[in-house]
């Protein structure tokens, strides 16, 4: 079976780069373990938030901008503005990286007191010397149904899709052998898009990544009034939410940036404290428990581009990629021939030296 480019991994990092395939006249072919739009991965289940004012990076917005209408293509209500909160003290990352990305890219934005943040948003309750960030574009992304508008619109676009758990890669000439458990597969390219999976097909890039596991809670409520949020402590731990407006009843509260720890029940710990602090009429009460692998990077940032000719990598998304994911498949697919500097941050070619020939 041979194709213009096989993806390896077929959540929402493969299927949009499918779907930019497509739009190229490709024949594509998607291979997963559990198949495409799965249980197991991170694109599924709940909600996903999505920051405009991105902290980590200034770089990040313009893919976000147009990120949002993608989003809306495939979806009228996918992307979901209810309005991004954060706060932090006035020194921390989350509040001065978003404060930087907002000046830089003319974001609409208001910056509030601790007691101006506590009379706008009375769930929260943050300390006097927190400063508080409210954008208008932020919110969150239905994550489910997304990875399923980006499948349902790949397969109308005639994209092939194996279930098979893929082994190894190797060049036979100009192009690709993929082997699976299954069947053998030949393509013209490759892309590898298959989380902490990927350092395991492509060597190269093991170094760079390793696993994070993240405890995610849902808290009896009723809360439909809240914007997506993220509140960041003294120690750059920062608590994450989201309204009562989940498929999963209840608010959804996770950790994220400085907050990860081997052992879950430490995790679960640091979440009840960050959210009896900063929710206080937060009901304890936990509906459900669920833990989400990262892929991190040594830097928090992607790691997207061609690590051997026509075999490219998409990974290292460090728990943030998902809010990307309807713009992100022609990032990954134009990195067969060049990262446009405006992301070059984001090239893989940071960590590892690109071979020049198989």
């Amino acid at each position: 079976m041979e194709f213009d480019l096989i993806i390896v991994g077929a959540g929402v990092v493969g299927l949009s780069t499918a779907l930019a395939g497509t739009r190229r006249g490709e024949r594509v072919l998607v291979i997963d373990t559990h198949g495409p739009a799965n249980s197991f991965g991170a694109s599924s289940d709940g909600l996903r938030l999505f920051r405009l004012s991105y902290f980590e990076h200034a770089g990040y917005v313009p893919l976000l901008r147009e990120a949002i209408e993608k989003w809306k293509t495939l979806g009228d209500d996918l992307y979901v503005p209810a309005g991004g909160f954060y706060a932090g003290p006035a020194s921390s990352e989350l509040v001065l990286g978003s404060l930087a990305s907002a000046m830089e890219h003319d974001i609409d934005h208001r910056i509030l007191t601790a007691k101006e943040a506590n009379d706008q948003f009375p769930r929260f309750r943050l300390p006097q010397d927190y400063i508080g960030f409210f954008e208008a574009e932020g919110g969150y992304v239905r994550s489910a149904d997304a990875t399923s508008a980006i499948y349902r619109r790949a397969s109308e676009n005639g994209v092939s899709f194996a279930t098979d758990k893929v082994l190894g890669l190797s060049p036979v000439g100009d192009r690709w052998s993929v082997q699976g458990e299954r069947a053998a597969y030949l393509a013209s390219q490759v892309v590898v898009a298959a989380g902490n999976a990927t350092g395991e097909l492509v060597p190269q890039v093991a170094p760079f990544l390793s696993r994070e596991t993240h405890l995610l809670v849902w808290h009896e409520s009723d809360w439909k009034d809240l914007p997506g949020f993220g509140i960041m402590n003294e120690t750059g731990e920062m608590l994450y939410g989201f309204p009562a407006v989940d498929q999963v009843p209840g608010v959804k509260v996770g950790g994220h940036h400085r907050f990860s720890s081997s052992s879950t029940a430490d995790q679960e710990r640091g979440l009840a404290a960050l959210t009896e602090r900063f929710l206080p009429g937060l009901s304890p009460t936990i509906l459900s428990r669920k833990t989400c692998d990262y892929d991190v990077s040594p830097d928090g940032h992607f790691m997207i581009g061609e690590v051997e000719p026509n075999l490219v990598v998409a990974c290292g998304f460090s728990g943030h990629g998902y809010k990307f994911g309807s713009i992100i498949g022609d990032v990954v697919h134009d990195s067969f021939y060049c990262i446009p500097h405006e992301v070059s941050f984001l090239d893989v070619s940071r960590f590892i030296s690109t071979n020049e020939s198989t």
